[in-house]
C-alpha cells in the first residue's frame, strides 16, 4: 500500500510540477514585426500616408510588442527612416484597434493571417504584411 501511494505520489508531482513551473504568458501571433508587402487599390492607411511628406519610401514595417504599444516605420532609400510613429493597439471583438500617438488616426479594423502574412482590412479592402525576421535595416536607419 505504502508502495502505491509513494508512486501515486511521484507521478503526480512530475505531471503537475506547479512548485518549478514559471506561469507562461501567451503572446498573441500579431505581436512581432511585420513588413509591409502589398495592398488593394484603396484602404485605410492612405490617410495616414497622404499626410506623410512626399519623400520615397521603399519599404514600411510594423512592430506591434507584446505590451500593446507598436512602432511603425517608414524607410526611405539608403535605409533612412523618413517617418517613425508610434501608438497604441488592442484587440476589440475580433478586430484590432490601432491608435496613432504622433498623428490623429484611429483604425478599428478586420484582420486575419494567411501564411506569414498579416492583413488588415477585409474583403478587398486591405493591406498586407509579411513576416519580418530582418530587422538590420530598421537598427541600421536608426543610426
Amino acid at each position: 500500500m505504502k508502495n502505491i501511494f509513494y508512486i501515486l505520489f511521484i507521478l503526480v508531482i512530475s505531471n503537475n510540477n506547479s512548485f518549478a513551473k514559471k506561469t507562461k504568458t501567451i503572446q498573441h501571433p500579431i505581436v512581432g514585426t511585420w513588413k509591409y508587402s502589398n495592398k488593394t487599390s484603396v484602404n485605410e492607411f492612405e490617410k495616414l500616408q497622404n499626410a506623410t511628406p512626399k519623400q520615397t519610401i521603399t519599404t514600411e514595417y510594423f512592430m506591434f510588442n507584446s505590451d500593446k504599444n507598436f512602432n511603425h516605420y517608414f524607410i526611405g532609400e539608403n535605409d533612412v527612416v523618413v517617418k517613425s510613429l508610434c501608438g497604441s493597439w488592442k484587440l476589440v471583438d475580433n478586430k484590432i484597434q490601432i491608435k496613432y500617438n504622433d498623428v490623429k488616426f484611429e483604425l478599428l479594423t478586420d484582420f486575419f493571417f494567411i501564411g506569414n502574412d498579416l492583413i488588415l482590412g477585409k474583403t478587398f479592402n486591405h493591406i498586407v504584411f509579411t513576416t519580418a525576421n530582418n530587422l538590420d535595416n530598421i537598427a541600421m536607419a536608426k543610426k
